[in-house]
């Protein structure tokens, strides 16, 4: 419970050190498993959190959340196909696991399958509405898509839900330069840096869109 409250609290070491120590007692400990292979994940031990993600799935195999963050892991280091197969067993064991649906969503999409990724992200959608994240994505989908007003639409409800949500703002931002309006691009990417001043992307966007400007 300490270590799930610091996680929560994005206080990673202290969680770290938590599970060390519940691990050192139990080592089959699967929660504790996955949880520290999430902790791992998040502050960047992609090989240490894959360790900890397999030695939980042989402990057991249909936990869906132990799939869905070695999922994660494996997309991060660039296995696409694993991160997929994982997916699609989290998935088996549960199918309308929304969570599930929205990260193989991402995975297709990135990986250039995006009438299968939309199928994924308009289920997800449909069965958690409330989830501002699966909006985004969708609406990532529709952009490259070429459904400039889909993709709007679902910006909108994402925000709607979460107005401080980074990427919406970021990537509607990117979709209001690509039609040519700036005036919107530029306030969605000053509404996101109000949020996280150090924001990379947004700054590189809003950059990017004044020299455009600027000519």
């Amino acid at each position: 419970h300490a270590a799930s409250r610091r996680m929560h609290q994005h206080v990673v070491p202290g969680a770290e050190a938590d599970l060390d120590v519940l691990l050192t007692m139990d080592p089959t400990h699967v929660d504790g498993r996955v949880l520290r292979g999430i902790v791992r994940e998040e502050r960047g031990d992609l090989p240490g959190a894959l360790a900890d993600l397999d030695a939980a799935l042989l402990e057991r195999a249909d936990s869906p959340l132990a799939l869905r963050a070695r999922a994660e892991v494996r997309s991060l280091q660039g296995d696409h196909l694993g991160a997929l197969a994982d997916l699609d067993a989290a998935l088996r064991f549960r199918p309308k696991d929304a969570k599930s649906l929205m990260n193989r969503g991402k995975v297709k999409m990135d990986v250039g399958d995006l009438p299968s990724a939309f199928a994924d992200l308009d289920a997800a959608v449909a069965i958690a509405p409330e989830e501002a994240h699966g909006f985004t994505l969708r609406a990532d989908v529709r952009r490259a898509l070429g459904d400039v007003d889909g993709a709007l639409r679902d910006y909108a409800e994402c925000l709607r839900l979460a107005p401080k949500h980074g990427d919406a703002l970021n990537n509607r931002a990117m979709l209001w330069h690509a039609i040519g309006d700036d005036v919107r691009a530029l306030a969605d990417l000053e509404t996101s840096l109000a949020q996280r001043p150090g924001d990379a992307s947004a700054l590189t966007n809003r950059g990017m869109i004044r020299s455009s400007i600027a000519g």
